[in-house]
């Protein structure tokens, strides 16, 4: 009986391992997922409310009242949909703004037994890359607290960090960087035994790094990197003195009352977590901090209705966090928080901090995923309408990407009626009845004009030129001016024509004329 050669045994034994880890379709499920999520963000087009969305308002009761319906459809959506997925099971919430409007489950919390009952918001699961964002979070208080600066380099105060670089001429590797998938470092970090548990120290580590070659130079473009996320959590270790699993549960995990989150797998954690098909554990080791953390539907909202403090406006209660305890981060950090870091070429997609971006025409779409073992997760906000999505399931496969579509989909257009009912647009000026009617270019070739007519409910104008386009002009009573916008492919852009800014100008003496900002710059159009 011929045996296989060593080296072919080795080959077939790294592929396993490999294959254990990074299952070989994960390069197609992460395809897939960004092509799911570009049509997610393209569709979420509100953009009937262009120039201006409606304000958020808070969750009272009368927002809840209004609300109601929509999360009653929802779920009934959501239990429809699952039939046509291959999920096992999967647990899911709704977030607007500091308030749950929803979660539940479907599906089995152990999916080899089909009498378990169905996952809930309480229901444990591994999250994967999601844990990155505490990693962010981190660094930003730190930041703020003086204690260190994003663009500091990451050996100034980790002097054993010093990879490979073979583009010496380039920045060093910031914090920034590193929080942002823009070190250049590798995918995955030197771990003694290839894509096996990483249980080595921090010299040990640093140690392996420093035979780790850059692959681009910092600050080139943005590389999804796991080891980046664990330099930063080490280095933020070494900084602060203290483990890392320990500043971040004392200061972002326990603030934000989140008493089912945390990086330790007791047996008690065992026990409330859903399973998949095939159970397993994978520890992260020293790759901790890239993805080791647990949660529950319940916890994650916690720190979506935090996340969603963002720009909150002055005339809303300030969020009350557990203990009575202050913001965990100033507006400033948290808008630097959704503030893209890069971006592709096309505009339509962006690295944050550590954010999976997606523009759409209602604003930035934050997303930010995770895969560990047999766990999928997907956490999605929305913060331009304080809207925030979460959902965790058991299957590795295709991901829990179609579920956070599906519940945006569903749930925004909704929302934004809501919204409108209760933040009605200022009234018409008195005045505007004088700008109705039909308007003519002497410049514009062959007949045309433009018609100003009451849009709606008589809170807008509408601007039609030769029925080719069609804006709204919204009124600002507060500068007594209208302003319009143009949709654009991926968002609903100010018009700009560089002279008059995005607003609309009528003149109504001697003559009543219009310019539109962006549609003919620089044409004056005369009412007939």
């Amino acid at each position: 009986m011929a045996l296989f050669p060593k080296a072919v045994v080795l080959l077939l034994c790294l592929c396993s391992a490999i294959a254990v880890r990074y299952p070989f379709n994960e390069i197609e499920r992460q395809r897939r997922r960004k092509a799911t999520m570009k049509r997610l963000a393209s569709h979420l087009d509100v953009s009937a409310g262009c120039p201006l969305l409606p304000a958020p308002v808070p969750a009272d009761q009368a927002f809840l009242a209004a609300i109601k319906p929509a999360v009653a459809n929802l779920e009934q959506t959501m239990a429809a949909f699952f039939k046509t997925q291959q999920s096992p099971g999967v647990s899911l919430g709704l977030i607007y703004d500091q308030q749950l409007l929803w979660s539940g489950g479907f599906g089995n919390v152990n999916a080899s037994d089909q009498r378990s009952p169905a996952p809930d918001g309480q229901t444990l699961y591994r999250i994967g890359s999601i844990s990155k964002v505490f990693a962010d979070l981190l660094a930003l208080q730190l930041r703020d607290a003086g204690k260190l600066d994003l663009d500091d380099p990451v050996n100034k105060y980790v002097p054993a960090f010093n990879p490979t670089n073979p583009f010496p001429n380039e920045q060093p590797i910031s914090f920034r960087h590193l929080g942002s998938h823009q070190a250049g470092l590798p995918r995955e970090s030197p771990c003694a035994a290839a894509f096996s548990q990483c249980n080595l120290t921090n010299d040990q580590m640093f140690r392996n790094i420093e035979s780790t070659v850059l692959i681009l130079p910092p600050n080139l473009q943005s590389v999804y990197s796991n080891m980046g996320f664990a330099v930063l959590g080490h280095a933020l270790e070494i900084l602060m003195g203290t483990p890392y699993d320990d500043l971040v549960t004392t200061n972002i995990v326990q603030p934000l009352g989140m008493t089912n989150t945390g990086f330790d797998y007791t047996q008690s954690v065992f026990n409330r977590m859903a399973w998949g098909f095939d159970p397993s554990y994978t520890d992260l080791g020293w790759e901790g901090p890239a993805g080791q953390m647990y949660s529950n539907v319940e916890d994650m909202a916690k720190l979506a209705s935090f996340l969603l403090t963002a720009d909150m406006r002055p005339d809303w209660d300030p969020p009350v966090y557990a203990g009575g305890l202050a913001p965990l981060l100033g507006q400033t950090s948290l808008r630097q928080m959704f503030a893209p870091q890069y971006v592709d070429p096309d505009g339509a997609f962006a690295f944050g901090l550590p954010w999976e971006m997606f523009q759409t025409p209602s604003g930035w779409l934050i997303t930010k995923d995770g895969e560990v073992d047999e766990y999928s997760t997907e956490f999605g906000l929305l913060p331009t309408v304080k809207l925030g999505v979460v959902a965790l399931c058991t299957d590795p496969i295709v991901g829990c990407g179609p579920f956070l579509s599906e519940m945006f989909n569903t749930f925004l257009p909704p929302l934004v009626n809501v919204l409108r009912q209760l933040t009605p647009a200022p009234a018409l000026p008195a005045y505007a009845s004088a700008l109705v009617g039909s308007y003519s270019c002497s410049l514009w070739p062959g007949p045309a004009n433009v018609t100003v007519v009451p849009a709606g409910t008589g809170q807008q104008l509408l601007v039609q030129v030769y029925q080719l386009i069609v804006t709204t002009a919204q009124y600002i009573a507060d500068i007594d001016r209208f302003v319009i916008a143009l949709p654009t492919n991926y968002s609903c852009t100010w018009a700009d024509d560089g002279v008059s800014g995005q607003y609309i100008e009528f003149t109504r003496s001697p003559n009543v004329t219009m310019r539109v900002p962006g549609l003919m710059p620089a044409f004056t159009w005369v009412k007939n």
